[in-house]
């Protein structure tokens, strides 16, 4: 059975001083015995434990604070205390015949307490700085998480209801020639909307799903039209094997459409590539675009928003690009699997 990981380091502690216990009754047990041993390192371990632990307050107190003076005042103070403690007990408690092994008994017994005192304050402040860096890094990554998250939901929202409104549109065109293609595009609309709403909330998910759900957009815009849409989608590779960032490549794709102009020119077309290499996806779009200049707009966000979520979920481990021409329009996004 696995212990968890909130009792390790109790379990540790206590394994720790019963050890030095251990040592230390086994060092004192040929002079002195092995109840006078017992006794003697209990009460001495006992004060160094207690200065152990105490330092931990007086560092979160005082030297975190900045507060150094009081912090150096209170741990000359404590050393003192702890050093006069161990001498009491040792003298009242365990009567020893220690000069008969130490030559000058006081001075000796005075170093070695503040010696081993200097020791348990060393340890006690390495192992508190290293615990408190710990957990405000833990802190901090957790606040930035948080502000990642907040930002993404914002982004997300954005884009969504752009889907819904764009969508409607087709559907209202239909409806107004009394279109048969209504009801079905209201039943990929249900789909995409429901990809939006609930897969959407999702930290990632299969790349199949956004692959489907692209070519419903695809669908749906070929309903609107009267004539068949010069529109390329081209799939490589084992895209059941990837995850990705739901409404990643949706609004790429909606771009293209977006921008191009099939109604009045016949030679719009729209190239759409997604691959898989290794561990790298690459999707990449080229569309026509109308006379006036291609405007950066998805949704209203535009790509801005794109690059934003891109960071957010891919830092480090993406490269977008974009090139625009006289006619056309040019995308290529790169996402290393992590």
């Amino acid at each position: 059975m696995k212990l968890p990981l909130k009792y390790i380091i109790p379990v540790l502690h206590i394994g720790t001083w019963m050890l030095l216990l251990f040592v230390a009754v086994s060092v004192q047990v040929q002079l002195y015995g092995f109840k006078d041993a017992l006794l003697r390192s209990s009460l001495n371990l006992s004060i160094v434990a207690l200065l152990f632990y105490l330092h931990f307050y007086l560092i979160d107190l005082l030297f975190e604070k900045r507060k150094y003076i009081l912090y150096s005042i209170a741990i000359i103070g404590v050393t003192v205390l702890a050093t006069l403690g161990r001498i009491f007990f040792n003298e009242e408690f365990v009567r020893l015949p220690v000069e008969e092994i130490v030559i000058d008994r006081t001075v000796s017994v005075w170093l070695f307490g503040i010696f081993t005192a200097i020791v348990a304050l060393v340890l006690s402040f390495l192992y508190q700085m290293v615990k408190n860096r710990y957990e405000k890094e833990k802190e901090h990554l957790e606040i930035i998480n948080e502000q990642n998250e907040t930002q993404l939901q914002y982004l997300k929202a954005q884009i969504n209801p752009h889907f819904l409104f764009n969508t409607l549109n087709n559907i209202y065109s239909l409806s107004v020639v009394k279109s048969d293609l209504a009801p079905e595009m209201i039943v990929k609309l249900s789909s995409i909307l429901r990809y939006a709403i609930y897969d959407g909330e999702k930290g990632k998910v299969n790349l199949s799903k956004e692959v489907k759900q692209i070519q419903e957009f695809i669908s749906l815009f070929q309903m609107k039209s009267e004539h068949d849409l010069n529109v390329q989608f081209n799939i490589e590779g084992e895209i059941d094997k990837w995850e990705i960032e739901p409404m990643l490549l949706i609004p790429l794709v909606e771009n293209c459409f977006k921008h191009g102009d099939y109604e009045t020119n016949e030679n719009t077309f729209i190239k759409l590539d997604l691959r898989i290499d290794n561990d790298e996806l690459i999707f990449y779009s080229e569309n026509s675009k109308r006379d006036n200049k291609q405007k950066d707009d998805v949704g209203g966000v535009g790509i801005a928003n794109i690059k934003k979520r891109l960071e957010v979920n891919y830092p480090n481990l993406h490269n977008l690009e974009l090139n625009e021409l006289e006619n056309t329009f040019k995308v290529e996004l790169r996402i290393n699997n992590e």
